[in-house]
């Protein structure tokens, strides 16, 4: 029987130490060029969790566009080995390694068909491609198989919509596509993905009520009198009332509303300000090290990290012989000056958030509010990191 691969682009899945340590060599081998810190960051990302193949795509895009938002180091670094063994990252890399040359095997054989002159027209985006990228509806009109794959997951994963047809713009054919040729277009994962949800979507036209497993593919029809559904497959527990993880003799949780959640993001966004120092000039960044006396990459303004005071010298900071490189307070407790180089960048973004969380929670009297990790604050994606 054949083992069900992962899907590599789902980072809702929590990866092992191991994983993470082979992904971060991975990647600094990979991408020399880029500092660790920066590599870090992009992993360490919400939509990103840790993962290699979402990171990679995004480390690539960010080198290719030469981005402000990494920092380029002059020397390369050299490659190195882990020490920790991964079979789910040797296996997710195994499998990108296959695709990275499939793509570049196809980008090779479009341009020897288009030097040669021997390309045949896509009757949707009208580009000249070879033959074997191609698939075709039950009226026979060719369409590439990029068209194909991004007609079905905008319309089926997007829209829900699966009476899709061809789009041939010559013709404007309403002829479907058969199971062969949307197979070819998709993935493994997303063409079992489409299968589901277009079996779902049957039983529900014909007015079957159907639930789905949290946590894997299978379903079934439930009756009127069901509040629980156990899974036959993964034998866990799903409450049909709220759609969630069952919770034996507990009400389901409260919904939010409208109103609270324009709350909990007004709050989730003050968050995330207060991690990010802002210079006159209207340049947001953060720190990841050095000390504590900062310039504008864009404008050169000095500014003090820790009370975000601007246009400051050293004499900003304090210059007493035995709290000169204290590291445990971010002020001298004898001059009240700000320290130099106090190195827990964390605990000050920490201490800042925390502040503005409780004068957020006072302006909206409101009594609790419950951040889940997937809700913390992120860092805006155009910040610029300053050494």
């Amino acid at each position: 029987m054949e083992t069900k691969r992962r899907n590599y682009l789902d980072t809702s899945i929590r990866m092992t130490d191991s994983y993470r340590v082979n992904c971060e060599l991975k990647l600094a081998n990979i991408f020399s060029n880029v500092s660790i810190v920066s590599i870090r960051r992009i992993m360490s990302l919400p939509t990103i969790n840790n993962h290699f193949t979402p990171c990679f795509a995004n480390l690539q895009k960010l080198v290719d566009s030469k981005s402000d938002t990494i920092t380029f180091i002059k020397t390369k670094r050299t490659g190195k080995k882990s020490n920790q063994i991964s079979p789910e990252f040797e296996e997710e890399y195994a499998d990108f390694v296959v695709k990275q040359d499939h793509d570049f095997a196809t980008k090779l054989n479009e341009e020897e068909y288009e030097e040669e002159g021997q390309g045949i027209e896509c009757g949707c985006c009208l580009e000249s491609r070879p033959f074997e990228s191609f698939t075709q509806c039950n009226g026979g009109h060719l369409i590439c198989i990029e068209c194909v794959r991004t007609h079905v997951e905008e319309k089926v994963f997007g829209d829900r919509d699966f009476h899709f047809h061809c789009m041939d713009y010559q013709s404007n054919c309403q002829e479907k596509f058969p199971e062969a040729a949307i197979e070819k277009a998709l993935s493994k994962d997303s063409f079992q993905r489409y299968q589901v949800d277009k079996l779902m979507n049957e039983l529900k036209e014909a007015g079957l009520e159907v639930t789905k497993c949290l946590h894997c593919d299978y379903a079934y029809c439930k009756e009127p009198e069901d509040t629980v559904f156990s899974c036959r497959l993964c034998k866990k527990q799903t409450c049909i009332l709220c759609e969630q993880t069952a919770h034996p003799n507990q009400p389901c949780p409260k919904k939010e509303t409208i109103a609270e959640e324009s709350k909990r993001k007004d709050m989730e966004e003050e968050l995330t300000k207060a991690r990010l120092r802002k210079c006159p000039c209207g340049t947001e960044f953060i720190k990841t090290e050095g000390c504590n006396k900062i310039i504008c990459s864009k404008c050169t303004t000095t500014m003090c990290y820790v009370c975000q005071a601007t246009k400051i010298d050293y004499n900003h900071f304090c210059g007493c012989p035995d709290r000169g490189t204290a590291k445990s307070s971010k002020d001298c407790t004898k001059c009240k000056k700000c320290t130099l180089f106090y190195v827990n960048t964390e605990k000050i973004d920490e201490d800042d958030v925390e502040a503005t969380k409780k004068r957020k929670i006072a302006e909206a009297s409101i009594t609790s509010i419950d951040l889940t990790e997937d809700d913390q604050p992120t860092i805006n994606k155009k910040a610029r990191v300053v050494k």
